[in-house]
């Protein structure tokens, strides 16, 4: 007998209802992080805009301030170069005695360039500038004044030792005078050495100059007067002198005193010797010829 074919199949319960919901979902409220975030944009778009109006700024003062120091700077400069009133220009004594007008000058350039800037950050800026350019133009000033203020001691010097020995030429028979102005002279060459930094053969060396011209001077005007005391004493103090001028001196001057000293009479006495001797101008004249 046939058999029906049997199927072994889950078997599935039946369900009862369910209790799921299909409710639509909830909407959130993004409003106040919108609103959040908006301010914050915002602030930050405030805080750029700042930093870019304070770079601006720090910008233009900085502008200002390289303006200003050029100005300064063309006033220093022409303080000490300006072909007119420049302070270079001053040579010696002049330079001496306009020594502090230049450092008030230069002071005043920098009080009136900083005092024009009226923004503290610019003044900031400005102020270790314009001291380091006080300073600069201080030194370029006093180091002028320096080397000028020895160029006029220096001259001071010579002309001091100078006058002191044509004093001395001016009244040559007082031995006195002479001394007190040729050791005025001497004093005045190691002044000289003192400023030079001269070693001690340089020294002694304007000494001997100083010597040398004071009896120089002195003889040449004692021959014009008293031509046997300045041949006198010549002899006697010739050696203080340096060797090629007092033989310069005894060629050019003290011959023609000896032959003062010596008269009209002895010369005239000498060339009537000569005129009669053998082969003179009067040796052979008719007056000189024997009676035939």
């Amino acid at each position: 007998m046939p058999t029906v074919p049997r199927f072994d199949t889950p078997q599935v319960a039946p369900a009862g209802p369910s209790n799921a919901r299909f409710d639509a979902p909830q909407a959130r409220n993004f409003a106040p992080q919108q609103a959040m975030q908006m301010g914050q944009a915002v602030e930050n778009a405030g805080g750029e805009l700042a930093r870019i109006v304070a770079i601006n700024e720090e910008e233009n003062i900085r502008a200002s301030a390289k303006n200003r120091d050029t100005q300064a700077l063309q006033a220093f400069n022409g303080l000490q170069h300006d072909p007119d009133s420049g302070y270079f220009n001053q040579q010696g004594k002049a330079a001496v005695d306009g020594y502090q007008d230049a450092v008030r000058a230069a002071e005043k350039i920098r009080a009136d360039t900083l005092n024009a800037a009226t923004n503290p950050r610019e003044k900031q800026l400005l102020e270790p500038v314009l001291a380091e350019r006080m300073n600069a133009t201080a030194l370029a000033l006093t180091k002028h004044y320096n080397a000028e203020r020895n160029r006029w001691r220096l001259q001071s010097s010579q002309d001091h030792a100078e006058v002191a020995l044509r004093a001395a030429a001016s009244t040559p028979a007082d031995p006195m005078a002479f001394a007190r102005a040729l050791e005025m002279a001497h004093s005045e060459a190691d002044a000289q050495a003192r400023l030079n930094g001269w070693d001690e053969s340089t020294t002694r060396l304007r000494r001997e100059q100083y010597t040398d011209t004071g009896y120089k001077q002195r003889y040449e005007a004692w021959q014009q007067t008293d031509p046997a005391g300045a041949l006198a004493d010549f002899q006697k103090n010739g050696s203080q002198m340096s060797p090629l001028v007092r033989d310069q001196i005894g060629r050019k001057h003290l011959h023609r005193c000896g032959a003062r000293a010596r008269g009209p009479d002895q010369r005239s006495r000498r060339r009537q010797h000569a005129d009669h001797a053998p082969g003179g101008r009067l040796a052979s004249s008719p007056e000189s010829l024997p009676a035939r």
